[in-house]
């Protein structure tokens, strides 16, 4: 596997975590990000990993845009397995959730890369393995344990379904809870949908590329929104 950039590497690892696939809108907005012409030159090294090395294959999204993904082959999940010692069975391209998973990846990219150690959750690893109430896209631990969750929001909830959230995650003694959203037009049309809360604050997506990168997450709370 010496044909593998550290970069490389990363991609695969990013993939693995979320299920052994990829799409080029998340590789733009990360490990491409300020690049002269990213989505080529982007879609130009995963044509190599996927034409010459075998590593991926495309699968359609049933999607104007983005029409595919990039997810494992049976090789490529082998170099997971190998190098993350990470199990992928069988990859899932799911139309309804590819808007979500993008915007959930280049979350967990960036969380990453602020040191934040992110953990995408599962009902399976969170909420019954660790009997916490609700089972958020991604949670993480600031430097004194205290807990934030993030959410990624591509749909407008019923306000019975946010109350129900929120309680749970009172429940769970969360510092913060983190909506990360499509634009800055969604921000504010989520802002007033969402119970009033100190804990509560809110990103969109291209505000949380642009602040990581400067070591921040750029959010801001639901009160300092509605002023």
């Amino acid at each position: 596997m010496d044909f593998l950039t550290a970069r490389d590497k990363e991609i695969l690892e990013l993939t693995s975590v979320f299920g052994g696939k990829i799409f080029v809108d998340v590789l733009i907005k990360t490990f491409w990000i300020n690049h002269k012409m990213p989505k080529s030159q982007a879609r130009n090294r995963m044509d190599v990993l996927t034409n010459k090395y075998n590593l991926f294959m495309l699968k359609p999204t049933g999607l104007m845009s983005p029409r595919s993904a990039y997810v494992l082959t049976e090789y490529g999940k082998g170099v997971v397995k190998t190098l993350f010692d990470k199990d992928i069975y069988n990859v899932a391209v799911t139309t309804t959730t590819v808007k979500h998973n993008i915007l959930e990846m280049i979350t967990f990219y960036w969380l990453q890369k602020l040191g934040k150690n992110p953990t995408r959750t599962t009902v399976a690893n969170w909420g019954q393995k660790q009997n916490f109430k609700h089972t958020p896209d991604i949670a993480y631990r600031m430097e004194d344990n205290r807990l934030v969750y993030i959410e990624i929001e591509t749909t407008v909830k019923s306000a019975g379904s946010y109350n129900s959230i929120f309680a749970n995650i009172i429940q769970d003694k969360v510092h913060k809870i983190i909506y990360v959203l499509e634009d800055e037009k969604k921000v504010a049309q989520f802002v007033g949908k969402l119970p009033t809360s100190e804990r509560l604050m809110l990103v969109s997506i291209d505000t949380l590329v642009n602040s990581a990168q400067s070591g921040k997450i750029g959010a801001k709370s639901q009160k300092e929104i509605l002023k």
